[in-house]
């Protein structure tokens, strides 16, 4: 699948590079048109079927604070390991992963999380729940690594498509969070809008294809 747009993406960590694209086939005509949503619909979407977006009442059906598994979510990142917060005081980060919880968190509130490198993050209240409407696991010809490419269901692109606009030359990151990890969390560099998009990093074909299948069946 051919690349329209390449934004460019990077975590706190230096030797972590990781890519957020937009993919430009095009032939399935604009995602964002399917249920009639306007582009300034709110930037929160459920997942196809009964998974809770932020806020949802059905987010509270979990006991504790995170459930073992569920649909994936994308975060504004509030601070890091190395970023502060944003002129605002906060509890200080832990300092490693040992005591922050597994599992997806609740989409409704503030969390902590971690990616694969130990960079500990704290993230705003889920913005957008799940609606994956298609995964894969793609390996472009331009790049040496493994991606995974998504593409959102119309609700989702729509909300999808308001966040990056909001997002696009800020410098201010969006993590994707997956089981309770941060698997990316790159800069946006311009808008998406097509619902079209590619997780990219360092993932091996069996990373990616792993990926692909937890997206699809939450």
């Amino acid at each position: 699948m051919a690349l329209s747009r390449m934004l460019q993406a990077t975590t706190v960590a230096a030797a972590l590079t990781l890519a957020l694209s937009a993919c430009g086939s095009g032939d399935d005509g604009d995602a964002t048109d399917k249920d009639g949503s306007g582009a300034d619909a709110a930037a929160s979407s459920p997942a196809p079927g009964d998974s809770p977006a932020a806020g949802d009442e059905a987010s509270d059906d979990a006991s504790d604070d995170a459930a073992p598994s569920g649909p994936v979510q994308f975060r504004r990142v509030l601070e890091a390991t190395g970023i502060p917060a944003d002129g605002a005081e906060s509890t200080p980060l832990p300092e490693d992963c040992s005591d922050v919880p597994a599992g997806q968190p609740k989409a409704g509130a503030e969390t902590i999380a971690c990616d694969e490198s130990g960079i500990v993050y704290r993230l705003a209240p889920a913005e957008i729940t799940g609606g994956v409407e298609s995964a894969e696991a793609e390996k472009p010809a331009n790049l040496t690594d493994w991606v995974v490419s998504l593409r959102f269901d119309a609700q989702a692109a729509t909300a999808f498509g308001a966040l990056t606009r909001e997002l696009a030359g800020t410098n201010k990151l969006l993590a994707i969070v997956l089981d309770g990890e941060v698997i990316s969390a790159p800069t946006i560099q311009d808008a998406v809008e097509d619902g079209r998009v590619q997780i990219g990093g360092t993932f091996t074909e069996e990373q990616a294809t792993t990926i692909a299948g937890q997206l699809t069946k939450r």
